[in-house]
């Protein structure tokens, strides 16, 4: 098992546990990317319903629409931001990890911030909450040189990454 800290302003998706401020996890369960910006979606689906007009009831100036509920709400986040190369781990590595979570993971957690003000997706039952999935990702690597590091060294290398993962809440009893 594997531990990181949680730093303020980065973000992180992992496999494992998260207590506090300390992700506990396998290797290569959990990475973190620095981010940009966090968007947040939130949507009640509902279906409208157009009501055929008859001849009674034509100049009313009633609405002819019924909105069905389909009590299914949807909350996602868009996350922008950064893999870079750590001591633990490389940008490439925790984008082949990010990749191998999303294909091999049906849920995931996902933890940003400290204290009071930490935000955490993760499956809890009792809410009817589930863990979250990735729905898609786009990373963006320039080629070339990436630093000034000597020529025996492997540059820094920095990948962007966009990408964007979905919690649902079931609330049919």
């Amino acid at each position: 098992m594997a531990t990181t800290t949680i730093i303020p302003g980065n973000f992180y998706i992992t496999r494992g546990t998260v207590s506090g401020s300390t992700i506990t996890h396998d290797t290569n369960k959990a990475v973190e990317i620095f981010s940009a910006r966090i968007d947040y979606d939130y949507l009640n689906q509902a279906q409208i319903r157009a009501i055929p007009l008859s001849g009674g009831n034509i100049g009313l100036d009633e609405p002819f629409a019924l909105n069905v509920g389909l009590k299914l709400i949807v909350e996602s986040l868009s996350i922008t931001g950064v893999l870079v190369d750590d001591d633990s781990s490389s940008a490439k590595e925790k984008r082949n990890n990010l990749l191998s979570m999303a294909k091999n993971n049906k849920e995931l957690t996902i933890v940003w911030g400290t204290g009071t003000e930490q935000t955490l997706w993760k499956r809890d039952d009792s809410n009817k909450q589930y863990g979250v999935t990735i729905s898609k990702m786009r990373f963006r690597e320039m080629a070339g040189k990436h630093s000034t590091k000597s020529p025996d060294t492997y540059p820094e290398r920095k990948i962007n990454i966009e990408f964007q993962v979905i919690r649902a809440k079931d609330l049919t009893e």
